[in-house]
């Protein structure tokens, strides 16, 4: 009887093509893949394989106005900003009257878009990044604010971003910050903030959008 590695291609058992492999540098990653149609091949992937690998999702929210003449924010346990629990969930209320918002709850590009209390529901498993940006003013000299990502109602432990606001409150400031996060289809994201005295933070507008990075299927 012959030896297995002698049976012709033909005469194999699948996964057939098997054979053409060389063993070089240039085989590295192939692998078995169905062509469809009762066979196989031996290649590489590709990204069209891979299902959602080039797929992108977009959403913006964007809420201008200000029937709120500020919200208080009380004094943190934690001056350094690092602690989760010092941080507010910033919603619409911080500086509109929830009521007076148009379409509170949207669909957009497939996330569910809650412009009442600034968030976005994700469709998919994937890697997202959030960025939002916003006028505010303090009425405390040199206020720090610090910014963290929260999912599903719970701030994030992971590192936020810190700025020095305002001298004083008759100026304004435009605020900006992004993160990104891995998040599973049905995830609630939006923001949060913190400072680092006791003080009253007027919000004039806030824009804020979500992009779906990487849509993860495996």
């Amino acid at each position: 009887m012959g030896l297995h590695k002698d049976v012709a291609e033909d005469n194999m058992h699948e996964p057939k093509g098997m054979k053409s492999l060389n063993g070089g540098a240039a085989d590295l990653g192939k692998v078995v893949v169905s062509t469809g149609t009762g066979s196989t091949v031996t290649r590489k992937l590709t990204t069209v394989d891979v299902e959602g690998s080039v797929i992108r999702r977009h959403a913006q929210i964007t809420v201008f106005g200000n029937d709120v003449p500020g919200t208080a924010i009380p004094a943190p346990a934690d001056a350094t900003l690092k602690t989760a629990a010092d941080y507010t969930i910033m919603t619409a209320a911080f500086f509109l009257d929830p009521a007076k918002v148009i379409d509170p709850q949207v669909v957009i590009g497939g996330f569910t878009v809650d412009q009442v209390a600034l968030s976005f529901i994700v469709p998919v498993n994937g890697f997202y990044l959030l960025a939002s940006s916003y006028v505010v003013a303090s009425d405390t000299a040199n206020t720090i604010i610090g910014y963290k990502l929260c999912v599903n109602g719970i701030v994030s432990d992971g590192p936020g971003r810190l700025r020095h606001k305002v001298s004083n409150a008759s100026d304004i400031d435009s605020a900006t910050f992004s993160g990104t996060t891995y998040l599973l289809a049905g995830d609630e994201i939006c923001a949060s903030l913190a400072t680092d005295k006791a003080c009253t933070l007027t919000v004039s507008e806030v824009v804020r959008s979500i992009t779906m990075m990487e849509e993860i299927t495996l």
